[in-house]
């Protein structure tokens, strides 16, 4: 049986150099070599944990050499395997302490991430969430050998794995684009079975069945959006909320205003029964409703609610983020909707509300949506109800004459 034999410096302390002895007769229990290894330590060494690492990075590359034409990993992937060993190796006994004196000249610089995004994916929110992406992995669990990652509107995901030190580690990756976290899954997904190769190259095959196997990439994939979400808990707009561009129901489509829209909207905004009582004043011309719609509709979670059937304008839906939101949390957005007084009473409004309350919390992962309404408002105050809101607490709002009037604010907390 090959095994790791170690010569040290006469004049190494000795428990420093019991603590090597004892790495070097784990290492020969815990992974298979091709040959013998001999390591002739020459340096003076303060710290157990120096010199163990030293071992472990010694041992990773010459093992890697004796079993392939030319080695496999780059540098960063030899400490990255080292790293684990001494990971396991302090389990196995806990009374080793490691400590973080390592030398800065073994730690490795991460390798970069290439992105190259298929042209067919033409929507700019999207294209900048698969940036965000892979940054946000890049920083937070860096690779330490060059990967390529495309991301593709008609090619499955796919892992191509490194045949030799030169090559880069290929990921093509299918793009969702109605549905990014099934990006990010697959995207996750593809750095966890590169990174289960890569312990196999070292430790040998796992003692895992396929389905164990796929298992612990699942979940660990499944971690890794967990933590992209929490890291971007707050994020604006402009950072990565994604708005889908239509929302379809049985009856409706939502869709962005555009100003085509200003003779119809005015129809409805003319009204005086419809704006003063939502906190918007009375439309007073095409041009009027025209202005509005450039400077208040035309925004990321606004939508103009539209008859599916005729595209006939109805009224209009929206989700506010931030200090726009009272709640004033990037995550926790506040609704607002009208709609014209012709279409009352038919269940509208809830059916397009409804639309986007389940978009906020199953594709934006928003933690809670909410709602104000004066509280004369009784139509929306039913509204309210329908959708399952609960009434928190009333302010005083000052209304279009700048009288102080009673507003209910609710909440609908994600279940």
């Amino acid at each position: 049986m090959a095994t790791i034999r170690l010569q040290l410096k006469p004049t190494l302390a000795p428990e420093i150099a019991v603590e090597a002895q004892r790495f070097c007769a784990w290492l020969n229990e815990m992974i298979p070599l091709p040959a013998d290894i001999k390591l002739i330590i020459k340096g003076d060494f303060t710290s157990s944990t120096t010199l163990v690492n030293l071992i472990a990075l010694q041992v990773i590359a010459r093992r890697d050499t004796l079993m392939h034409s030319e080695a496999l990993f780059t540098p960063g992937e030899v400490w990255t395997l080292a790293d684990e060993l001494l990971y396991t190796y302090q389990e196995d006994y806990p009374d080793f302490e490691a400590t973080d004196d390592v030398p800065a000249e073994l730690t490795p610089q991460p390798a970069p991430i290439w992105v190259q995004v298929d042209p067919a994916i033409t929507n700019d929110a999207v294209r900048a969430e698969l940036y965000r992406t892979v940054q946000w992995s890049e920083t937070t669990d860096p690779s330490m050998r060059p990967i390529t990652v495309n991301f593709s509107a008609t090619e499955p995901t796919a892992v191509t794995l490194p045949t030799n030190s030169q090559q880069d580690l290929q990921l093509t990756v299918a793009v969702n684009a109605q549905n990014l976290d099934h990006t990010r899954v697959a995207f996750f997904q593809a750095l966890e079975r590169y990174r289960a190769w890569l312990q196999d190259q070292f430790f040998g095959t796992t003692d895992l069945t396929v389905e164990e196997n796929e298992a612990l990439i699942t979940e660990g994939a499944n971690e890794s959006l967990a933590e992209y979400h929490h890291a971007f808990a707050h994020a604006l707009p402009a950072q990565g909320v994604y708005f889908p561009p239509t929302v379809t129901t049985e009856r409706l489509v939502l869709r962005a205003f555009s100003e085509d829209d200003a003779p119809e909207l005015y129809e409805l905004a003319k009204d005086p029964d419809i704006g003063p009582i939502a906190g918007w004043p009375v439309h007073t011309s095409v041009a009027n409703s025209r202005d509005n719609i450039t400077d208040f509709l035309q925004i990321e979670g606004t939508y103009a609610v539209t008859n599916r059937q005729s595209g006939k304008l109805l009224g209009a839906v929206g989700l506010k983020l931030g200090e726009d939101s009272v709640s004033h949390y990037d995550d926790e957005p506040e609704i607002g909707y009208w709609i014209g007084k012709p279409y009352w009473g038919q269940g509208l409004i809830p059916e397009a509300s409804q639309a986007l309350i389940d978009l906020a919390f199953n594709e934006l992962h928003f933690k809670a949506i909410w709602l104000c309404h004066r509280a004369d408002n009784h139509k929306s105050a039913r509204v309210a109800e329908k959708l399952g809101f609960t009434p928190v607490r009333t302010r005083q709002i000052k209304d279009l004459t700048g009288k102080l009037v009673p507003d209910v604010v609710n909440v609908l907390r994600h279940k």
